[in-house]
């Protein structure tokens, strides 16, 4: 039930109903027992065959030649040409807001000139690009404008949503190695990366130090929470004869070991 709608003259009428038939029409009767007669609008919600809901985003002028990008969050972005200034500019609107998608239009160029045929396209950081054909040196030149900053979109927290759905299937980066000393002594740690699984094309080499000795592991436990020192100096681990431990190495992103296919083995070194 909505209270009151205004008609064009100014006219306010009351006792409004509003419903939905089975054919996807919203039908608004209203009626005014004052002067007797009752208005019926008929406003229909447009489908395709293949159940596209259809949305109109601009709702004046001659518009054309738009152009869709993905965001980082699920979101789209689009550029179009429009002719509402007499003169052909570009305008540009997102989905970012999801509650009001496409509700706010920016309108990209403003000149004498015909700026047509855009393509915009959204960076991982938010920022966006629309680049066109403009006249305004009387030849067709290329021009381009930039969002100096992203929108409002945490990339960490998106992607983390994505890879919700794959929770199950994904394992903790970490390279195990079970490991037996050969005398009780303090031990320096590193792992080989091979390209070949013969273990004879070296490709790097990763140093257990005192620098990333939060992301070497013995048994579950850091390194740097039980390393062992001479004064200032870092001399590793101390591991016990014969003992069987499991040394374990988290990969960070400097490491450059991402996207191969490598073969590893660790080595520990008395210090």
């Amino acid at each position: 039930m909505i209270s009151t709608i205004s008609l064009e003259g100014g006219i306010i009428t009351s006792n409004i109903d509003v419903e939905f038939n089975n054919n996807a029409t919203i039908e608004i009767i209203t009626s005014d027992s004052d002067s007797e007669w009752e208005l019926i609008a008929y406003f229909k919600v447009v489908y395709n065959d293949n159940n596209f809901l259809q949305i109109p985003i601009t709702m004046e002028g001659i518009n054309k030649s738009p152009n869709i990008d993905g965001g980082i969050c699920n979101d789209l972005h689009f550029a179009w040409q429009s002719n509402l200034n007499k003169y052909w500019n570009i305008y540009y609107s997102n989905s970012v807001d999801s509650l009001r998608p496409f509700r706010f239009n920016t309108q990209i160029t403003d000149t004498k000139s015909n700026s047509i045929m855009p393509s915009v396209s959204v960076s991982r950081n938010g920022k966006r690009m629309i680049v066109w054909h403009d006249n305004r040196n009387n030849n067709f030149d290329i021009y381009s404008a930039r969002s100096l900053e992203g929108y409002i979109c945490d990339e960490i927290s998106c992607q983390n949503k994505m890879l919700d759905a794959y929770n199950s299937r994904i394992s903790e980066c970490s390279l195990s190695f079970t490991f037996v000393a050969d005398s009780t002594a303090n031990y320096i740690f590193e792992i080989e990366f091979y390209n070949d699984a013969a273990l004879t094309e070296l490709f790097t080499t990763i140093i257990s130090t005192i620098n990333n000795s939060d992301i070497w592991f013995i048994d579950g436990e850091a390194f740097n929470l039980v390393s062992s020192y001479n004064e200032l100096n870092y001399m590793g681990i101390t591991l016990t004869e014969n003992r069987e431990t499991v040394i374990s190495y988290s990969p960070a992103k400097f490491d450059n070991i991402f996207d191969r296919i490598l073969y590893a083995k660790l080595v520990g070194t008395v210090n």
